[in-house]
């Protein structure tokens, strides 16, 4: 009988927030953000058209936030609802979908994150908790017990190695085994590193890391969980930075991460420049059209490779800087050479002149859409990646109802030709970053 009581008040719950939602958009048009939040709660029949009126900013913000709230709340009672089990199938699917649109909506706070976070941690999803916990941390607004967590998830995970559960287990054929395998030993060097304290196997288990990253990346898709392990890389150092500057002992995971970002992306450019290459020497004629030079391979790093060219822009004066550090020296030696060289052989492959043709993207694409507001990345050169000139208003984003894409074929030429801009511009400046433009 209480079970029946406490999902018939989480459904009028519900319900009431859901009104809230609708109500808000009906009575005050012109907000296209809470338009489209709308849209996913509209049930049948019709619940009223909004009316564009003229809105003050300081309303706006308001309506906005209030709207925040309420999506949070509704993913708070559908966890509850699916935590215990009060529906014969039990589904986190709506809670996820609820605290991604607040997330959405309001970028630049971590509370969506954050819950989302507590999803993941209460099926020990551990990298998926671990990601948002880092997303929640690296905005303008962190969640206040995002960092508490993290450290209590890192505890967790340490432990779970040592008893080696943290690996996820499989049947003996799983063409997943693979990916399991990599995504444990990605987060077993986080939670070391996290810790800020020298460990004598740092070497062994960077490199073991990097080793299955390489392979699985020739080997299969890692569908979203490669940009995940991005942005966590990006975040910890940026998580790591901002800590050390008041305490000392963030020092050293300051510097496992920065070293561990040059050496992932090294990784990822060496991949695709080997894939690419492999193409081209295969090919008997060049000139044929440009989206037959991209690889699935290719596709699917090109995203990945964006947001670390960002990360690179956002960094580049401590990427020069630390080129002699004793423990960062090597990897800055490294990186360069390779990222000269995928630069070259991208250009070779897809002339500027031929980019020239292809549509503008005007419009954020999905891996803009995941690092909007993402502190890490965020600096006066790479501004344009959300932002359009010359009034510096926000790009539409790629699901937007009134968005027109481009083919996806036309958008990876696009971030070829971001990927491309970015170094030349590096090459030409006077930033002392040691590659040039020949001829």
């Amino acid at each position: 009988m209480l079970i029946k009581f406490f999902l018939s008040w989480i459904k009028q719950g519900e319900r009431f927030y859901r009104a809230v939602i609708l109500q808000l958009s009906t009575s005050i048009g012109g907000i296209p953000e809470l338009e489209a939040i709308a849209q996913h709660e509209k049930s049948n029949g019709d619940t009223g058209e909004s009316q564009p009126v003229d809105i003050p900013s300081a309303l706006r913000e308001a309506v906005l936030e209030t709207c925040h709230r309420t999506l949070v709340y509704l993913g708070d009672l559908s966890r509850y609802r699916a935590a215990e089990k009060l529906d014969k199938e039990p589904d986190f699917g709506p809670a996820i979908g609820y605290y991604g649109l607040a997330a959405s909506l309001k970028p630049r706070s971590g509370l969506g994150q954050h819950q989302l976070a507590v999803v993941a941690l209460g099926q020990s999803r551990h990298l998926t908790a671990i990601y948002h916990l880092y997303r929640s941390l690296a905005v303008d607004d962190p969640h206040p017990n995002a960092a508490k967590n993290l450290r209590l998830e890192f505890e967790k995970t340490n432990s779970a190695w040592d008893k080696g559960e943290l690996i996820q287990k499989g049947m003996p054929n799983d063409p997943d085994a693979s990916k399991h395998a990599l995504v444990g030993w990605f987060v077993r060097h986080h939670g070391m590193c996290f810790r800020g304290e020298p460990f004598r196997a740092h070497e062994e288990l960077e490199r073991e890391v990097l080793s299955q990253l390489s392979n699985v990346l020739k080997q299969r898709a890692l569908d979203g969980t490669l940009m995940r392990m991005v942005l966590v890389n990006i975040a910890a150092q940026f998580i790591a930075g901002e800590g050390f500057q008041s305490e000392s002992d963030h020092t050293s995971s300051f510097y496992y991460f920065f070293r561990f970002n040059l050496k992932s992306f090294t990784a990822l450019l060496r991949t695709f420049y080997d894939d690419l290459r492999a193409l081209l020497l295969n090919m008997d004629d060049h000139d044929v059209e440009l989206e037959k030079k991209l690889t699935d391979n290719g596709r699917r790093l090109l995203p990945c490779l964006r947001v670390y060219n960002n990360w690179l822009l956002t960094t580049i004066r401590m990427v020069i800087g630390l080129a002699d550090d004793d423990f960062v020296g090597d990897a800055v030696a490294h990186f360069w050479p390779m990222y000269a060289k995928t630069l070259d052989l991208m250009a070779q492959a897809f002339p500027i002149w031929d980019l020239d043709d292809i549509s503008t993207v005007a419009y954020m694409l999905e891996e803009d859409v995941d690092t909007l507001e993402f502190q890490p990345v965020l600096s006066e050169e790479t501004m344009k990646t959300w932002y359009l000139k010359p009034n510096n208003t926000l790009r539409p984003r790629f699901s937007a109802r009134d968005t027109v894409r481009v083919s996806v074929d036309e958008e990876m030429l696009w971030r070829v030709r971001a990927f491309l801009e970015i170094g030349v511009n590096l090459a030409s400046s006077d930033n002392t970053a040691p590659i040039h433009i020949r001829g």
